[in-house]
């Protein structure tokens, strides 16, 4: 090479790398708009959930993905983009707010250092049963109150639900254990993960509704309908649930409930495309005219059905049913379940209430289990910004719960569509 043509490539080389700098000093502008406007929208305003849903996004982003500054700077643009299209519609406009780049670098730092600091504090003090190994850090739901991503009626059972809770228990073991491929599954086996044969749900994000109760029981019911009509997959209406199970309201609900409703001839449940969600309570129910309706259900802790369901009875209902669906105790220390792989969650603290009984604020599916882990597969309804894979397939919104945390077996039930 020649010293022209050297200087040629060294000046082209130089040309390169200003450009991507300028890209990234773009990126990082563009980003830091986004987050200067939720941030001033939702620490000024203080209003709405679906506002700190926001912020998370951004700083989780930031935390966890800045490769992405210069691997996917599409993706990035995209979600900012969207970001201050979404705070345009609600409140000021983003063209009003100046950005001072050095506040907003202040202002970051400030924000990671304050979520940081309550994490360790979290970890130290809130939850002293919190296993050592349990993962924590920014996720999508950490700056989202817990009681809009719950909504499990909890508190001891009155005595005549708890007589007809133990009163309704169907034989499992009528209902031969699933085959996939001639596969026959296996309680005994030491993992087993329903989504390996094909069998899923979408995943919701269920943030501000406080339905989780709702969207378990469907999630529960579209598994197993799944299962016996296969390449029928359908994602039943929460709404109808809402409007027309008696279930729950604005203060909560039970899953239960739902599969009590649905324990009749003329209930059908309508598909999502057909009766619309739009998350309010109190609405006049509206009876489909085409829907699928549900064979069976049962508690799976018949004897005691206000305590929680042993492991082998949970692990034999998923390979009869496909999944369970059951209450569980949930922590503020759940929004900061860092989405790591293998991570699991385990907490030695037995959440009572005042009488004594089980607590619990949350509704979730069961799908699986590993001895090893001496885990639940969990899938919760967070949306995709929160948990993990499990190892099977790209979405993340589950969770490796301990066998013994968070009181998870408690109200456990399982469902058979026709």
């Amino acid at each position: 090479m020649t010293n022209s043509q050297q200087f040629i490539w060294d000046d082209d080389q130089r040309q390169r790398k200003g450009r991507r700098r300028r890209n990234k000093l773009v990126l990082l502008l563009l980003l830091g708009l986004t987050l200067v406007v939720i941030g001033v929208n939702y620490f000024i305003s203080g209003r709405a959930a679906v506002k700190r849903a926001r912020l998370s996004e951004v700083m989780y982003m930031i935390d966890s993905k800045q490769d992405l500054l210069i691997k996917d700077s599409a993706v990035i643009k995209a979600i900012a983009l969207d970001s201050l299209n979404f705070i345009n519609q609600i409140e000021q406009p983003a063209s009003s707010i100046l950005v001072d780049t050095a506040a907003f670098f202040a202002r970051l730092t400030e924000l990671q250092d304050n979520k940081l600091a309550e994490i360790r504090q979290f970890k130290a003090n809130f939850n002293s049963g919190l296993a050592s190994t349990v993962q924590l850090g920014i996720t999508s739901k950490s700056f989202i109150p817990l009681k809009f991503l719950t909504g499990e009626r909890g508190g001891r059972l009155p005595a005549a639900e708890l007589a007809f809770l133990a009163s309704h228990c169907s034989n499992a073991a009528q209902y031969p254990f699933l085959k996939f491929a001639g596969r026959q599954l296996d309680p005994s086996v030491r993992q087993l993960d329903i989504r390996m044969f094909g069998v899923n749900s979408s995943t919701i994000d269920q943030t501000p509704y406080i339905i989780c109760w709702a969207i378990a029981a469907a999630k529960a019911f579209d598994i197993n309908y799944q299962i016996r009509h296969p390449q029928q997959n359908i994602v039943s209406s929460q709404q109808e649930i809402i409007d027309c199970s008696k279930g729950g309201d604005s203060n909560g609900g039970s899953s239960y409930l739902v599969f009590k409703w649905m324990d009749a001839p003329s209930v059908l449940l309508a598909d999502s495309s057909a009766y619309s969600f739009t998350g309010k309570f109190l609405q006049s129910c509206r009876q489909p005219a085409t829907g699928h309706g549900l064979k069976d259900w049962s508690m799976i802790s018949c004897e005691t059905p206000g305590d929680t369901a042993s492991i082998k009875k949970i692990k034999d209902a998923i390979c009869r049913f496909g999944s369970v669906v059951s209450s569980v105790n949930t922590t503020p220390g759940w929004l900061m379940y860092k989405r790591v792989e293998g991570n699991v969650w385990r907490d030695s603290n037995r959440y009572k209430e005042s009488d004594g009984s089980f607590s619990s604020n949350h509704s979730v599916l069961i799908i699986g289990w590993d001895d090893d882990k001496q885990a639940w597969l969990i899938k919760n309804s967070w949306g995709e910004g929160w948990g993990i894979t499990g190892g099977t397939g790209t979405q993340s919104g589950y969770m490796w719960l301990d066998y013994k945390s968070c009181n998870i077996g408690l109200k456990a039930c399982w469902v058979v569509a026709r």
